[in-house]
């Protein structure tokens, strides 16, 4: 059964893995969202194509993604969600190969370590992120 999810608490990584193992962070959902590629790719009648590991514990609200695409169909509010998450996204993949393409590695690490320090400390070793279902 395909479902979609609206977290409420956590994080949860979106991640593509090439043949060789290798692997590029898409994005990060968090609280008040929830993964547009996978409810666009239901709503599109597409294959999702990437993959998604937690990064904490998470809460979450799943819908059966047939009772989602009828939220969708029948409330403005739903659909204006979606449209404004399905933006957002853009604007990070864009982002994203911006920085792949065009960035150096050093400031895109140096970039990182900020984004996730807490008061210039960081709290994880390279064996904290898990594993990949």
């Amino acid at each position: 059964m395909h479902v979609i999810g609206f977290i409420f608490e956590g994080e949860i990584r979106v991640f593509k893995c090439s043949d060789t193992g290798r692997e590029i962070t898409l994005y990060e959902i968090g609280p008040g969202e929830t993964c547009i590629l996978n409810a666009s790719s239901f709503l599109a009648g597409m294959k999702y194509p990437a993959e998604a590991t937690t990064l904490t514990g998470v809460r979450a609200l799943m819908i059966p993604a047939e009772i989602f695409g009828e939220l969708v169909d029948d409330y403005a509010f739903v659909r204006s969600f979606v449209f404004n998450q399905l933006s957002q996204w853009l604007v990070l993949v864009f982002e994203l190969l911006e920085d792949v393409v065009f960035g150096k590695l050093d400031r895109r690490l140096m970039d990182y370590l900020i984004e996730k320090n807490e008061n210039n400390k960081i709290f994880t070793t390279h064996t904290a992120v898990p594993e990949p279902a």
